[in-house]
């Protein structure tokens, strides 16, 4: 699975998400959060921990990014 600091257009999004489906699915015993409820709380926890230049770039904390990463998580609810 590649590296998300990789990721640099919608469509190594696309390919990054459907290796981390397969990746849950042949490899869920080496998951820490392999359910949704504990990988949205894990997510949840990530962020709110965050330190902006060490763990991830500064350059990313803008409101655009924040509402393109709450659409993605929500459209999951009711997308078909």
């Amino acid at each position: 699975m590649r590296n998300p600091d990789q990721i640099k257009s919608r469509e190594d999004f696309v390919a990054f998400i459907a290796e981390l489906e397969a990746d849950l699915q042949s490899n869920s015993d080496k998951w820490e959060n392999p359910t949704l409820d504990r990988y949205l709380e894990a997510v949840g926890a990530w962020a709110n921990d965050l330190k902006w230049g060490q763990n991830v770039s500064a350059s990313l904390d803008r409101p655009e990014a924040w509402k393109l990463a709450a659409i993605l998580f929500y459209v999951g609810k009711i997308y078909e």
